[in-house]
């Protein structure tokens, strides 16, 4: 696919998902000419878009330019876009998590940053520990900032456990609520835990390099698992458990919720801050 070169001087975010939805509804969103085009242009894609009932492609591309004194200004095309159809975030909820688990730091004791080693302990069944340890290497250590490098380079999914269990499943949705996030929801591990399990996270503890404790956090329970912001939520025709196929529509209805306005708002927290409310950002600095 050529792309136009009025495209190139920009930097773009493109978020592009493909997913089989519970159910088919009209988009909320209008079509940008501009994707439907390049869209088009690729016999790649083709299938894709023969079939939109099939597929259930949304996609988002945020056109940034920069005015004569480096302001940003962003343009977003839409593609089928639908916050209300399910697709499933996989590892696109370590972004939210990694954000809010800086923001967590500054609520804690000043001696304690990103590069503080924690430890994890076990309260209840599927929680697993990490003991302290204090290897030479610095970036083998057991630390916020670590994690957070570990899940966003090799989409490392104990590193995003162990920031799940740091939030806890409680403070984590409440805060992605009151930045505005009403449709997202991030309630589980990547472990085979179930919804109570995942509603319980163990006991952490900082400590300085020798093992003495500067913060300890007990073990948290949501009382209650947010509720689906879809309803029931059935996708798919058929599932893998371990070696066996399981010949039934895939229910999503307890899985994490992320949708596509939310992920690209969320990046942009992250890259452009200022160019969001207040109420929308949250305190990383």
């Amino acid at each position: 696919m050529k792309i136009p070169a009025f495209l190139k001087p920009s930097l773009a975010l493109l978020a592009l998902f493909c997913a089989t939805a519970a159910h088919a509804q009209t988009p909320q969103y209008s079509d940008s000419p501009l994707l439907d085009s390049l869209l088009r242009t690729s016999p790649a894609l083709a299938q894709v878009l023969s079939h939109p009932a099939t597929y259930q492609l949304q996609l988002i591309y945020t056109q940034i330019n920069r005015d004569a004194q480096n302001v940003p200004h962003f343009t977003q095309h839409t593609y089928h876009l639908n916050p209300r159809q399910y697709f499933n975030p996989a590892s696109l909820v370590k972004l939210p998590v990694a954000i809010l688990a800086l923001e967590k730091l500054h609520t804690l004791p000043t001696s304690i940053n990103r590069s503080t080693i924690l430890s994890t302990g076990t309260a209840w069944r599927c929680q697993t520990p990490v003991p302290f340890a204090a290897p030479a290497d610095s970036n083998r250590q057991a630390t916020v900032g670590n994690y957070i490098k570990r899940m966003l380079l090799v989409s490392d999914n104990l590193a995003y456990n162990r920031l799940y269990e740091f939030l806890g499943q409680k403070l984590l949705n409440d805060r992605l609520q009151q930045l505005g996030y009403s449709g997202s929801r991030i309630v589980r591990r990547f472990a085979p835990c179930d919804t109570a399990a995942n509603r319980h996270t163990n006991p952490i503890a900082f400590h300085t390099s020798v093992g003495d404790t500067l913060y300890k956090q007990p073990a948290q329970t949501n009382p209650r698992t947010p509720a689906p912001p879809l309803g029931p939520v059935f996708a798919g025709r058929a599932s893998q458990v371990g070696s066996r196929i399981i010949h039934r529509p895939y229910e999503f209805t307890t899985a994490n919720n992320l949708p596509l306005p939310d992920i690209t708002a969320l990046l942009q927290t992250a890259l452009f801050p200022e160019a969001l409310p207040a109420a929308q950002r949250p305190h990383l600095t």
